[in-house]
Formats: structure tokens, sequence, C-alpha cells
């Protein structure tokens, strides 16, 4: 069972936090044991808040060389406020060498640091 984007509503917001969309996982749940949903970035859009709340649960992912410090402020907040279950974290592109964290562009969080 597999629900794909469609158009492009004027308000997308509104189509996650529509009871469609409850009635779509609830349905959805009926036909399988675990029902994944992709949201967009905590930090683009206010439609994962509003997704969070109709599902079970959440995996948060956070790509932490191009994560930045406010970025993962915004996570934290995310995770104390809103009423989900935070399943778990997983992090991916994190260096190696243990140097840190960095952001996508000039700047770089961590043992180094360049930029304006």
């Amino acid at each position: 069972y597999c629900a794909t984007v469609g158009p492009l509503p004027p308000n997308p917001g509104e189509l996650t936090s529509s009871e469609k969309f409850s009635s779509l996982i609830t349905e959805a749940s009926q036909y399988a044991d675990i029902v994944l949903v992709d949201a967009p970035s905590l930090g683009a859009v206010g439609d994962a808040a509003s997704m969070a709340s109709k599902v079970d649960g959440v995996v948060v992912i956070v790509r932490l060389a191009e994560t930045s410090k406010k970025s993962l402020g915004l996570i934290n907040h995310f995770i104390e406020t809103v009423p989900t279950h935070v399943m778990g974290v997983v992090v991916t592109n994190a260096t190696a060498d243990g140097s840190g964290y960095g952001y996508k562009g000039s700047y770089y969080y961590g043992d180094r640091y360049s930029g304006a």
C-alpha cells in the first residue's frame, strides 16, 4: 500500500492537519503492521508537527555534517513540545574522526571554525 504525492495543494499544511490525513493513516494501519510517513524537515514548515500528532511515534533523522546548532535546538524543542512518542534518533553524515559537526556552507562548528 503506497500513497504518493499528487498535485501540490494550495496549502499543504492544511492537508496534513486534516481529517482526511488521519483517515489515510488509520486505513493504512489496517493493512500493515508498520506505516511509515515521510515528513519534511522540522524547520522547513509546520507539517512535521501536525503529522507527528497523528502517528504512533516519530524517528528523527539528523544529517549531522549538515545540521546547524540552531537546527539541533529546533529538533530538541520539537521533541519536548510536540505530543508524540519519539521512537529514536538516526544520525547520518557523522565524521569518523570526531572533529565535530558542520553546517552546509562556509561555517564549521566543532574543533575548527571558518567563515564570516
